[in-house]
């Protein structure tokens, strides 16, 4: 519904904190997949989202279920849309380009809220 003045008026956001994660890069290369360029599925998410900087994370599902929306503290907002056999508990792995920025990231500990989960509305 939009105010006098043209702005639309939101709810506030809720964010329920999860708890420290670490949190790890990885790439769309064999380094972290075993496919490269080319090979079927290369770049492609285990939800068939194609993956992209600033958007996509891998994360354990039973923690952390496909769809979900995540703060990440210093980053903002990722969505789960990967998941990986090193991937376990309160770990997500943070989607980069290329290599050398995802080794840069190294590991590092941050605080997670969840944002949205999968099938919410609100």
């Amino acid at each position: 519904m939009a105010s006098r003045g043209g702005s639309v008026k939101r709810s506030p956001i809720t964010r329920i904190h999860a708890g420290t994660f670490t949190i790890t890069g990885f790439t769309a290369g064999y380094e972290s997949t075993q496919k490269r360029p080319g090979e079927p599925g290369y770049g492609i998410t285990a939800t068939g989202a194609k993956v992209a900087q600033g958007r996509t994370i891998a994360a354990d599902w039973d923690v952390l279920p496909p769809g979900t929306i995540v703060y990440i503290e210093g980053l903002g907002e990722r969505i789960v849309e990967d998941k990986g056999g090193g991937v376990n508990g309160r770990h997500i792995d943070l989607y980069f380009d290329d290599l050398d920025t995802a080794l840069e990231w190294g590991r590092q500990k941050r605080q997670v809220w969840i944002v949205k989960k999968r099938g919410e509305t609100k």
